[in-house]
């Protein structure tokens, strides 16, 4: 199973290396995230069209 998961982190390492060739690694990640921004005129967070998988990496 590791070598699957490690085999699934080169894939996306590859993948974001297309965006930002600079990448050295993948620090963290996690499956579904959702954007959302705060309106100070309604004083709430309003659910914005970005949602996905998000990546914190090192340069």
């Amino acid at each position: 199973m590791e070598a699957a998961g490690r085999a699934g982190q080169e894939m996306s390492l590859a993948a974001l290396r297309r965006h930002d060739p600079f990448i050295t690694g993948i620090a963290d990640v996690t499956g579904q995230v959702a954007l959302y921004s705060f309106s100070p005129k309604d004083n709430e967070w309003e659910k914005t069209d970005i949602e996905g998988t998000l990546f914190v990496y090192k340069r």
